[in-house]
């Protein structure tokens, strides 16, 4: 509601009731004596002597004072303005008094305020702190990439950029040659997982086509190529990673199957799906070790029942079982948002980050042992999130697939604290992911626009 301004209301000064008479009469107004009497025989005649005095009508407007500060209203203006209508955005009324309320998480908050160290606050703006330079990677022209992850596949140090293709795989070295796997059965996929499926040494692959719920698999031969092509016809899992659960050297395929956490056990040979844990149905899942303890937790986020769901909350491996953790609360936004597993905060920790666009920003929202940061960047789209070590410290950046790309880092104890527009990233794309291509502990990243890939270093 726009405070009252009671100066705006045109109010003049009320004139007294004599000089309302007077004014009657116009600017001029005459005041007649009573006049004289003449006799002069039978004839009187009276003669009147008519004087005239000017007024002059002020019409003084009666000044009020404009507030603009919030809660200011000492004036007592009680009977022409509601005080609550003068709190600041992240102050409270009762009872005609204005204040900032105490909050446990964001639902305790009004829409469009973050509980932010207990209390309800505006989210701010993460501090523009320059731009950050990068350089393009000239690589092999291939056309319709589908998917692709940075994979060591050789066990050299440096992971490989694997590319899923309409062919089949490419396989992209450090020294820019390309190495293709092509299908010996057409299959049509669109995601591609690195996992170990044999007990060999090297890393093999698995896809999946959740409209189907085909999932094929190649052996890595540990020089760039992959073989022995094996398919069966499971249910349909969608976000799947590999995770070795079972600690014996060969990797379960995780993911989501109709929303519920599960696993495919024997990938490769004949796949057993087996529930995880007993939870709600849900849109994503991310893994990281979000407890210290070394082992991989889940990170189950989006209820697939209300696409707005703004809380996630981990599942924690510990020793073979799953403990669930406290739901992260987040902020109500008007979009569905993105979600991941990242250290920003450099503990060493993996903790849950989300972003959507909302009200002409893109909301950024972060948790380290239930604490939550948050921030916004000035942009309006997003198509796709990302972690990586892209400068060489401690910790992970955030990369946003906006409409200018940018690079989300720390400042201090803020983890969402700075943004820098990443300097010849190409706009837009559908997918983005990280991975140190050439052995020197700073991540590169890929980022697929129409199906054809850039890759780019930091040079900053």
């Amino acid at each position: 509601m726009r405070p009252l301004n009671p100066s705006a209301w045109n109010l003049f000064k009320p004139l007294s009731l004599g000089a309302l008479a007077l004014a009657a009469c116009g600017p001029g107004a005459a005041e007649d004596d009573a006049g004289t009497t003449t006799t002069q025989g039978n004839d009187t005649t009276t003669s009147y002597t008519t004087t005239y005095s000017t007024f002059t009508t002020y019409s003084t407007l009666t000044t009020y004072s404009t507030y603009t500060t919030y809660s200011d209203y000492s004036d007592n203006w009680d009977d022409y303005y509601d005080p609550c209508n003068y709190c600041a955005p992240d102050e409270m009324c009762k009872d005609g008094e204005c204040y900032v309320p105490d909050c446990e998480d964001s639902l305790d908050c009004r829409d469009g305020l973050a509980c932010i160290d207990s209390i309800c606050t505006q989210v701010p703006q993460a501090l523009a702190c320059g731009t950050w330079a990068t350089l393009e990677i000239a690589i092999p022209a291939l056309d319709d990439v589908l998917d692709m992850q940075f994979v060591d596949v050789d066990n050299d140090g440096a992971q490989e950029l694997v590319m899923l293709t309409l062919a089949g795989v490419s396989v992209l070295d450090d020294d820019l040659s390309l190495t293709d796997s092509a299908w010996v059965e057409p299959g049509q996929f669109t995601q591609m997982i690195a996992m170990r499926v044999d007990e060999d040494e090297f890393v093999d692959l698995a896809f999946t086509e959740p409209e189907s719920g085909t999932l094929r698999t190649m052996l890595g031969n540990g020089n760039g190529t992959f073989g022995n092509e094996f398919t069966e016809v499971l249910e349909a899992i969608t976000g799947g990673f590999g995770l070795d659960l079972d600690l014996n050297g060969q990797d379960e395929l995780v993911g989501l199957i109709n929303g519920m956490p599960a696993s495919i056990e024997g990938v490769g040979e004949a796949g057993v799906v087996v529930s995880l844990t007993p939870t709600e149905a849900h849109q994503h899942v991310h893994h990281g070790d979000n407890d210290g303890d070394g082992e991989q937790d889940l990170l189950l986020a989006g209820l697939a029942s209300d696409m707005l769901a703004q809380s996630a909350s981990w599942v924690l491996q510990q020793g073979g079982s799953w403990q669930p953790s406290g739901p992260a609360v987040g902020l109500n936004l008007d979009q569905p948002q993105q979600w991941g597993a990242f250290d920003l905060d450099g503990d060493g920790l993996d903790d849950a980050f989300s972003a959507a666009p909302s009200l002409g920003v893109v909301v950024m929202q972060s948790w380290s042992g239930g604490k939550l940061a948050a921030a916004t960047v000035p942009e309006t789209e997003l198509a796709w999130i990302l972690g990586a070590e892209f400068d060489g410290t401690n910790g992970e950046e955030v990369l946003l697939g906006t409409p200018v790309p940018r690079l989300v880092q720390r400042l201090n104890s803020d983890p969402l604290g700075c943004h820098y527009p990443l300097e010849g990233f190409p706009a837009g794309g559908e997918r983005a992911v990280a991975g140190d291509f050439d052995g020197d502990g700073i991540d590169e990243v890929a980022v697929l626009v129409g199906g054809v890939v850039h890759l780019r270093v930091s040079d900053s």
